[in-house]
């Protein structure tokens, strides 16, 4: 079961937010192997996610969010962003619908069906289907951010 209490908003006391609701995902490149022994060339992907408790009183050191000291953010990802990545050999086009932030996984569905089931893909394995992040005009056109994921 879901903790359904609210957290009241100091500035506005008729406003509230769950203070389990997490409200967007970074997806870090991490070195891969452990401190000292890392091996070149070879990274990992991981996600850090916040909730709207974090948003609210984020770190003096911007640097304390990083999950390791030599990480890159490669994306932000909210919920409905628009995702395409290939699986399969298939392109998809696909919506992040949710997060699991106990083992690091996105649920991610087909962009096109309104009701389809959770599918949580563990964020290092997007790395190699090669997760790229869309922007969807309000007339349909899709336009890719930046370059494709390393």
């Amino acid at each position: 079961m879901t903790n359904q209490t609210a957290a009241p908003v100091a500035s506005a006391p008729y406003k509230a937010y769950a203070p389990d609701a997490y409200v967007f995902c970074d997806i870090w490149r991490v070195p891969a192997g452990r401190a000292g022994r890392y091996k070149k060339g070879a990274f990992k992907w991981t996600g850090t996610f916040r909730s709207a408790a974090d948003v609210a009183h984020p770190p003096a050191d911007a640097n304390a969010l990083k999950p390791h000291p030599a990480a890159r953010r490669v994306m932000r990802l909210f919920k409905d962003d628009m995702v395409e990545m290939t699986e399969d050999g298939q392109l998809k086009v696909m919506r992040v619908g949710s997060f699991s932030t106990t083992d690091n996984r996105i649920d991610l569905r087909p962009h096109r069906v309104a009701n389809a089931t959770q599918r949580f893909i563990s964020i290092n394995v997007l790395k190699d289907w090669g997760l790229r992040k869309l922007h969807v005009t309000p007339d349909g056109r899709i336009a890719r951010h930046g370059r494709s994921a390393p």
